[in-house]
């Protein structure tokens, strides 16, 4: 029996109240137990409701007709767990930098602009505010963009105005107050260079001289492995069979057993 004989009149109405394709109902009355043949309306109406749909609009046309209508189970999200607020501490105020996780002490990509960290140096901190108060007073001085401003020039500009830039955070610091990184001088970073790659450079000739010193040292003993097979799989036969022992003097294993002196 087929699918189709098995549906009633009532399926591609209700499906298309429940905003579902009837495949889709099909799909769900076996999950919930209702399995064909599907001759209870109100079964499968009260099957969508406990699913969350509304079927609303539905007119009832068999069982369902007179009968109260299913009570309707809504759909609910699973609630986030509560996280405490990013900006504010327990109390309610920001936390101190020096006190922020160190995993998280450089901060997000947006606390390390500059904009940032001049503001900082305003009471109240990177607030909104600051911030745009930072951007007037590099305009006022000339400086439409931050973004491609020096820290210099921006400190000037902050001292001109009466603003203390002590403390301030310095491009590639991890927290305020701390000295910037010391760079290596470039002739001392050439000179530095230099010396690798000379180093480098000798090393290489070392191992290109010590391969080659292998590679002889390998042809020798082949010749030897040669050399004794051939002494083991031609002359020693040949003298036992003709003299019943071997021939002296032994001149030939002799002379290539001696090669394998010259190996160091």
């Amino acid at each position: 029996m087929t699918l189709k004989a098995n549906v009633a009149r009532w399926t591609t109405p209700l499906a298309k109240a429940a905003g579902i394709s009837t495949g889709r109902m099909y799909q769900i009355f076996p999950e919930d137990g209702y399995r064909a043949p599907y001759t209870s309306e109100l079964k499968g109406l009260t099957v969508l409701r406990a699913r969350g749909f509304a079927c609303n609009g539905y007119t009832p046309m068999e069982d369902a007709v007179g009968a109260p209508l299913p009570p309707l189970i809504a759909k609910t999200k699973p609630k986030r767990a509560m996280t405490p607020n990013r900006t504010n501490g327990a109390h309610g105020t920001t936390p101190e930098l020096s006190k922020i996780d160190d995993k998280k002490k450089h901060g997000k990509w947006t606390d390390r602009l500059l904009l940032t960290r001049l503001a900082r140096l305003m009471p109240g901190g990177p607030t909104k505010k600051n911030k745009n108060r930072v951007r007037w007073l590099l305009k006022k001085h000339g400086h439409k963009d931050v973004r491609k401003m020096h820290e210099a020039e921006a400190l000037g500009v902050m001292k001109a105005e009466g603003i203390s830039i002590e403390g301030f955070q310095h491009s590639g610091e991890s927290s305020p107050g701390e000295k910037p990184p010391q760079l290596i001088p470039l002739p001392e970073l050439r000179d530095r260079y230099q010396k690798a790659t000379q180093q480098l450079e000798l090393l290489t000739a070392a191992l290109v001289e010590r391969d080659k010193k292998i590679a002889e040292q390998q042809k020798i003993l082949s010749d030897v492995r040669h050399g004794l097979k051939q002494y083991e799989t031609q002359i020693l036969p040949i003298a036992l069979a003709r003299f019943g022992g071997l021939v002296e003097p032994l001149n030939y294993p002799i002379d290539v057993l001696n090669r394998v002196r010259t190996l160091h």
